[in-house]
């Protein structure tokens, strides 16, 4: 609200006016995200240690719940299935290594020259507004994809010492990262485009529509599953919030009925102690009256005489 106050403020000034005020409020220009705190609310009810935020960031990078490795499939399935209109021979999650038990997700062969040399990609997505990137001042379209790949999949692939197995001799590594809005990192760019041109020869449609139709199914599905991350993180949570109230509830009830039979076992106590001593009295003056009875009939006695 204050963000768009203030661009309102701007949009009534004057240009010569509004550019000062621009300059001198450079957090106008940034995300949401960066621009405003997110104060924690409540833990996370799939890891239990960290926080889940009012943006739904933490959502879109914790790591369990299963809901990452959704994503992570769903991706590759879209492009397991450009690969196959395109006639590229696709295989799932390769061995390329001989001395190494590394695994790709997606080995491709594109037609013509490109039979012989496989293209090998490992998809994967990040979260544009996690904590790491946040804390490295990561501010960019693909700033986070980017930085994923550089410290994840160049390190994972680069390692000395590899021997590509005989089917994946001269192959190409192109790992395929996407941040959580869709922005890919620049070899995802060119795998895609490459893909792209292979599914226009094979399916007689125009290049351009075939690498946007891909970019536009990817984006999608990763705005989907970020969607549904989201949706189910809330529900979690407020199941959560329902199980607490329900158990202070419950707390509060078994409390009070405590209270409530300590309270009757002392009263009935009480009326027992109460019972007990008006007994006791009563018996008391009984024996009192009965003695008081007997010295005054032994006293008519002896006047008698």
């Amino acid at each position: 609200a204050a963000l768009l106050d203030e661009l309102d403020d701007g949009a009534s000034t004057t240009a010569d006016d509004s550019a000062p005020a621009a300059a001198a409020r450079p957090q106008l220009a940034l995300p949401p995200h960066l621009a405003q705190p997110t104060p924690p609310l409540y833990s996370c009810p799939f890891c239990g240690t960290d926080s889940a935020d009012v943006m739904g960031d933490h959502f879109l990078s914790c790591m369990h719940g299963g809901h990452k490795t959704l994503m992570h499939n769903k991706v590759v399935d879209v492009l397991n299935r450009e690969a196959f209109r395109a006639r590229a021979m696709p295989y799932r999650e390769p061995t390329l290594y001989s001395n190494s038990n590394i695994r790709a997700d997606l080995s491709i062969r594109l037609p013509g020259a490109g039979r012989d040399a496989p293209l090998v990609t490992d998809v994967a997505i990040t979260h544009f507004a996690c904590a790491t990137t946040l804390q490295a001042g990561r501010i960019g379209a693909n700033a986070a994809a980017i930085a994923y790949q550089k410290q994840h999949k160049d390190s994972k692939y680069g390692k000395p010492g590899l021997d590509p197995l005989l089917l994946f001799r001269d192959m190409r590594v192109l790992p395929c990262v996407f941040d959580s809005l869709g922005a890919p990192a620049p070899d995802a760019v060119d795998f895609i485009n490459r893909l792209g041109r292979a599914v226009a020869q094979s399916t007689s449609t125009h290049r351009s529509v075939a690498i946007r139709e891909i970019h536009h199914r990817v984006c999608f599905t990763i705005a989907q599953c970020s969607a549904r991350r989201i949706v189910a993180g809330v529900a979690a949570v407020d199941d959560s919030l329902d199980r607490q109230i329900l158990h202070r509830n419950a707390t509060q009830t078994r409390n009070a009925a405590t209270a409530i039979s300590i309270d009757d076992l002392q009263a009935d106590s009480s009326s027992e102690i109460g019972d007990l001593a008006q007994h006791q009295h009563q018996q008391e003056d009984e024996e009192g009256t009965a003695g008081d009875s007997g010295l005054s009939a032994g006293g008519g006695g002896g006047d008698s005489r």
